[in-house]
């Protein structure tokens, strides 16, 4: 009885055995998870008053705004005037109010002139041109002209204020054709230069050395320009 007991177990164990050898896998279906992924080629907006990352959590850009940036539309202390430069810093957010400034550049020489090294030699009808220019932004009105020529180590030879006719010739000054006076507008809307001219006219009657000076401006907005004439009666 033991026996046929202990026979019907193994015979039972052993087919299982096999069948568990024989018996192909389940069969799983697997479906991929795909995470759909973005390719950003750069974060930058062209705003440079923006700091452009990538956010790693979202997976879109951020854009940050920066404090005191030239083109965010609000006018911070250190965007108005450059005083040295007499440019406003950051015109996009600030009004371009800085003082006029002028100055003024020798142009050329006209009629019977020559321009020499350290002198203008001149013996007939001649014009001296100069260049006035308003570097500032806001405009330098009633702008005025004087010239004064000396011979050296004496009195006023002519000048502004001062005998205009010596020796056979006459000192003339104007701005442009005829202004005694102008409005020099400021660097960003435009006239903001003007020619001013010393006219010399006539034929000298004595050989002349003359220590000459122009000045150019307004109350508040004086340049000048040294230089020398040489009168000649050859």
């Amino acid at each position: 009885m033991k026996k046929a007991l202990f026979l019907t177990i193994f015979l039972l164990s052993l087919v299982a055995i096999i069948y568990g050898c024989t018996n192909e896998p389940k069969q799983v279906s697997v479906q991929e998870n795909i995470t759909e992924v973005k390719v950003i080629a750069s974060c930058d907006d062209s705003n440079p008053c923006t700091e452009d990352i990538f956010n790693d959590l979202t997976k879109q850009c951020d854009h940050k705004k920066l404090d005191h940036c030239c083109g965010d539309k609000t006018c911070d202390s250190n965007e108005r005037c450059d005083q040295e430069k007499k440019k406003t810093i950051c015109p996009q957010d600030c009004p371009q109010n800085c003082p006029g400034l002028l100055t003024i550049e020798e142009l050329s020489c006209e009629g019977n002139c020559i321009k020499g090294e350290s002198s203008y030699l001149i013996d007939g009808d001649s014009k001296i041109k100069f260049q006035v220019k308003n570097i500032g932004e806001l405009s330098v009105n009633e702008v005025k002209g004087s010239f004064k020529c000396t011979k050296p180590n004496e009195k006023t030879f002519v000048g502004t204020n001062f005998m205009s006719s010596q020796s056979g010739v006459t000192f003339t000054n104007y701005f442009n054709k005829d202004s005694e006076k102008i409005d020099i507008s400021g660097s960003p809307y435009g006239k903001d230069q003007a020619e001013y001219s010393l006219e010399i006219k006539g034929k000298p009657t004595e050989e002349i050395l003359l220590d000459c000076k122009v000045e150019v401006g307004s109350l508040s907005n004086i340049v000048a320009k040294e230089f020398k004439i040489k009168l000649s009666s050859s």
